[in-house]
């Protein structure tokens, strides 16, 4: 759509705001690409952006995946740091 077009067309990163993105990597998709059972880590990162691809593990079951324990400072004490440490800079 246009809309998408536009949307896409500027710069990823304006202004002198820093940017932090966190990818989860549990495994490769059907098509082969990484993932976090959720979100393909190609689709997270931000050109200026500090990227960060945190690597995991499936979570069992049918009620999580690694995209949800990425939020969970008990679950991904690394993001969380990461965070925190971005936060400061």
């Amino acid at each position: 759509s246009e809309f998408l077009v536009n949307l896409n067309s500027d710069d990823e990163t304006p202004c002198k705001t820093k940017y932090l993105t966190i990818a989860g990597n549990a495994e490769n998709d059907d098509s082969g690409k990484p993932w976090d059972e959720v979100i393909r880590v190609e689709s997270v990162a931000l050109n200026g952006a500090t990227n960060v691809v945190v690597n995991g593990k499936v979570v069992p079951g049918l009620m999580g995946t690694l995209h949800g324990e990425l939020t969970n400072p008990s679950t991904a004490p690394e993001v969380y740091n990461k965070v925190l440490s971005f936060l400061r800079i």
